[in-house]
Order: structure tokens, then C-alpha cells, then sequence
């Protein structure tokens, strides 16, 4: 007889593979994953995709596969896109990396204690950290996938499957590498902080521990001969040793989506059972396999710099230290029944929270996506989305909207990721003015928070007339917006308008934001 109907219904099979499955209903039942960065990824994806059979997408662009530690949902992607279309193989791959998280945290937690705890669950939401809402999606993904292959790793150790666990991380290793270099290191802590937990349970003498140590972590160093002979190319200089305020707004915004006092909130409850053995030790203790790891992850998270290869290096690294750290919790008796049904509910308001601000996201993606239907294929948008000055909790998901115009219009947008470390899209070289341009976000009002970034204003006195067909302003106040006999509105939602560009006639009366949007076809 199996230990299986003993476990308390919490911790059934099948009950835990419902619970992973509503984890992908939020970004499932979106018609578009409203994630920051998200649209500027998707161009990238489509160009890669679709740059031989378009002639628009020749002139504007070049894209040449080469290896990157930032590959994970790129490769994907082109993979699906024959079969699906690339936004039903993006939604399908984004949709899916909470639900592994959450899978991955489960089975973690399930083989370092043997069954489930109670705790276990306030580590879930975390499936849904802001990384994953600012759009890391390959960050995001090589850690979901870090967790499921440190669950299996751990299995394999715990019957003393040595070299099954040896050739799980050989072969695991590069391709986490290939997804991001943030899940790559999560494994390589993972195991080495594993191994010295296995190594206190079992009080190993030091000779044993050094050479598990050795046995354990060359499967997952030997990548390390990749990286000998990867150039970063423009990467960002390395910087923020010492940014704590960065830190600590990374840390209260753990959960950061759309309404603070309940994420604040939800983020106090998880560092409170997160620390329950510190400040309950008679009754909570730490299970040294995942407390190491997370212990390890905390040092990262909090030591190294905010710039590190790429940006936010140091800081996407909490949610994965918190993880590890809290699913380490082990109570020392039988916890009351109240406890997992608490844990549940936890995840069913973080799960509706995150349901309803994706869908209400949703809505004014699709609102501002109207504007593609009045812009012409192959056409060159200049486009951007003024920001404010003053910083708010509920982030503006609309940042790369403008990107959409190259996934469905194969225009050339000025919101690409082609200057920072290593990519594979660039601008033709064919285009040198619109190389110049490869910034969409600005600020409402003149702005010292990103030296680097302009208000508006002064970006609209710098546009290059005659490489653009379209003016794109996303959230432009009416008083911020141009007075030119060049720009005809022809679609406007709220405070976005796009402008065609003509030859220039005499001024309309009035200020150009406030003329009646004509609609065209294009």
C-alpha cells in the first residue's frame, strides 16, 4: 500500500497539478500577455523569424543567430511560429512559465521534505514576480526551468542516484545557459548549496564534503568553456554596487503588479513565513538542502551590482532567494489545519489579483492597438510613450506598445533592443538616421531620475522629417503635443495619437493635438 491516500488532500497529485494549471489561466485568458517589455521582444522574434520573405522588414533590419546566454524564449518562438503564428507561440510560451514555476517550486519542496508543507504555498505566488511582469520572459523562463531541474537533481540525490543526477546536470546545464545566464546560475547555487546542505544533515567530514563538492558542480561548470569564447559586445558597464535604494524598492515590490497596499501587503506575508524560524525557532527550522541555496541566492541578491552583463543582474535574484529560502521552512510538528486552506486562499488572491490587472492591462493594449489598423506595411513609425516623472506602483505595461506596429505591420518602430549587450537584431546600416533612433520612452515634463532619457518636448524637436511616415505619441498630453503642418491625426484614443506625415502646409488653428482624428486605411 502506497503512503499516497495518507497525505492529507493538500498534497495529492492531482489536486497540486490543478493548482499548477491556474497558473497559466491568468496570462491564458488575456488576448495579449501585457508584459513591459514583452512587444519590443515579440518585433525581435517576428523579425527573425519572418526577415528572408519580407522585403519591408530588408530594408529596415538585419538578424544573424549567434549564441547568446539570452536565447531561451527566441529559440522557442521561431520553433512554434511555422506551426502556431508568432503571437499564439509567444502567448503559449509566456502563458506557460508561471505554471512550470510553480510545478518547479512544488517539486522542490516535495523532495526536500518528503511531502508537501503547508508553507510551501505562500511561495507560489511568486511564480508571478515582477520580473516576469517587467518582461524578463527568458529570465523568467531559464529560472522556471532551474527550479524543475533541482527538483529532479535533488530526487536523484536522495536515492543516491549519483550519476543519473550527474548527467541530469550535464546536459541541463548549457541549455539553461542558452535560455539565460540567471537560470544557468540559479542551478550551479542550487547544487552547491544543496551539496553543503546534504553535507550538514549527514555531518560529512570535510575531505567527503570537498570532493561531493567537486563531483557535484563540475556537471554544471563545464558551459563555463562556452562564455571563454562568447563576446558581450556593447555590454553595459558594470554598476550599482552599492544602489540600495534599488534594492530595497526591488525587495518591497517582490509582487509589484497593479494595486500596492495588497502587494506591499502580500510581500510582508511572504518574508513573515519566509522567517518564521527566526522568529518562531521552538516551532519552525530550516531544511539546510534549500536554506543553503537561498542563503547563497540572498549574498547574490544583495551584494552584487545592479548592472552585471545585463541590467537588474543582482535584483531579479529576490524573488528566486525568497523562493528557495521560504519553501527551506519546516515546521517542527504537525502544523494546525488551518494552515495549508490560509496558504490556499493566499494563492487564490494573488491569482485573482494578478487575473483582473492583466485583463484590465489587456483592455488598453487592445485599445492602443487600434491604431495599427491606419498604419501603412513596411512604413517607418516614430513613436513615443511619454512616461511621468514621478514614480508609481502600478507600472505602465503600454511602455513598447509601439512595437506591435513591426509584429503586425512589419514597420520599422524606434523601440528596439539593439544597443545594449549583445543582440542579434540590429538596423541596417542601409539607415543611418533611423540607427540614430532606437528609443520610444520619454518623459512627460523634463525629468533628472534617467539622465539619458529626454521629456517629450525636446525629443519632438529632433525628429528626423524625412525618414518617418507616422508620429506615434502613446499617453501625450494634449499640451505636450506638436503644433506642426506636417502632421495630419488620423486615429486618436485618449491621450495617444498617431500622425501621418506629409508635406508641410500652413498650421490648422488651434493646437495640432486637439484637430478631429480622420480615419485612413491603409
Amino acid at each position: 500500500m502506497t503512503s499516497e491516500p495518507a497525505r492529507a488532500w493538500w498534497q495529492r497529485r492531482l489536486f497540486l497539478a490543478a493548482i499548477i494549471i491556474l497558473f497559466a489561466l491568468p496570462l491564458a485568458l488575456a488576448g495579449f500577455p501585457p508584459l513591459i517589455d514583452l512587444p519590443a521582444h515579440m518585433a525581435r522574434y517576428h523579425i527573425g523569424a519572418s526577415l528572408a520573405d519580407s522585403r519591408d522588414l530588408g530594408r529596415y533590419f538585419t538578424f544573424q543567430w549567434r549564441f547568446l546566454p539570452n536565447l531561451g524564449v527566441d529559440i522557442l518562438v521561431i520553433a512554434l511560429a511555422p506551426l502556431t503564428g508568432i503571437e499564439p507561440a509567444v502567448r503559449l510560451i509566456v502563458t506557460a512559465i508561471p505554471a512550470l514555476a510553480a510545478a518547479g517550486m512544488i517539486g522542490v519542496a516535495r523532495v526536500a521534505h518528503g511531502q508537501l508543507p503547508a508553507t510551501a504555498f505562500f511561495a507560489l505566488p511568486l511564480a508571478f514576480a515582477y520580473p516576469l511582469v517587467f518582461g524578463f520572459v527568458n529570465s523568467a523562463l531559464a529560472v522556471a526551468l532551474a527550479f524543475v531541474v533541482v527538483a529532479v537533481w535533488l530526487r536523484f540525490e536522495r536515492r543516491n542516484h549519483n550519476r543519473a543526477a550527474a548527467i541530469l546536470a550535464t546536459i541541463a546545464a548549457p541549455i539553461l545557459l542558452t535560455a539565460h545566464i540567471t537560470g544557468f546560475g540559479v542551478l550551479g547555487v542550487a547544487i552547491f548549496g544543496a551539496t553543503i546542505g546534504r553535507a550538514i544533515e549527514q555531518r560529512w567530514p570535510l575531505r567527503r564534503t570537498l570532493t561531493q563538492l567537486l563531483l557535484s558542480c563540475l556537471p554544471v561548470i563545464w558551459p563555463f568553456i562556452i562564455l571563454l569564447f562568447w563576446s558581450t559586445g556593447t555590454a553595459p558597464p558594470v554598476s550599482g554596487w552599492l544602489d540600495w535604494h534599488s534594492r530595497i524598492a526591488w525587495l518591497a515590490g517582490i509582487l509589484r503588479d497593479n494595486w500596492a497596499p495588497l502587494d506591499i501587503a502580500s510581500a510582508a506575508l511572504v518574508y513573515a513565513v519566509m522567517l518564521l524560524p527566526l522568529l518562531r525557532p521552538r516551532h519552525f527550522t530550516y531544511t539546510p538542502v534549500l536554506a543553503m541555496p537561498g542563503l547563497i541566492l540572498w549574498i547574490l541578491a544583495l551584494g552584487l551590482p545592479t548592472t552585471l552583463i545585463t541590467q537588474f543582474a543582482s535584483v531579479r535574484l529576490i524573488y528566486v532567494a525568497c523562493a528557495f529560502t521560504l519553501l527551506a521552512v519546516r515546521p517542527k510538528a504537525p502544523l494546525p489545519p488551518w494552515v495549508a486552506p490560509a496558504g490556499l486562499a493566499f494563492v487564490a488572491l494573488r491569482l485573482t489579483s494578478v487575473l483582473l490587472s492583466t485583463i484590465e492591462a489587456d483592455g488598453r493594449f487592445e485599445k492602443q492597438l487600434e491604431a495599427l489598423d491606419h498604419i501603412a506595411r513596411g512604413s517607418r513609425v516614430i513613436a513615443f510613450t511619454a512616461i511621468d516623472c514621478e514614480r508609481h506602483w502600478q507600472p505602465d505595461r503600454r511602455a513598447h506598445i509601439a512595437s506591435m506596429a513591426t509584429v503586425r505591420r512589419d514597420a520599422f518602430v524606434n523601440d528596439q533592443f539593439v544597443t545594449s549587450e549583445g543582440q542579434l537584431l540590429k538596423i541596417a546600416e542601409s539607415q543611418p538616421v533611423l540607427k540614430r533612433w532606437t528609443e520610444a520612452i520619454v518623459f512627460k515634463t523634463p525629468c533628472d531620475r534617467w539622465s539619458n532619457r529626454p521629456a517629450l518636448s525636446e525629443a519632438l524637436t529632433r525628429l528626423p522629417w524625412g525618414n518617418m511616415d507616422y508620429l506615434w505619441l502613446v499617453d501625450a498630453p494634449a499640451a505636450s503635443r506638436p503644433i506642426d503642418g506636417r502632421l495630419r491625426p488620423i486615429w486618436q484614443a485618449g491621450n495617444s495619437v498617431l500622425y501621418r506625415i506629409g508635406p508641410r502646409n500652413p498650421p490648422p488653428s488651434g493646437r495640432g493635438g486637439h484637430q478631429t482624428p480622420r480615419r485612413e486605411r491603409s
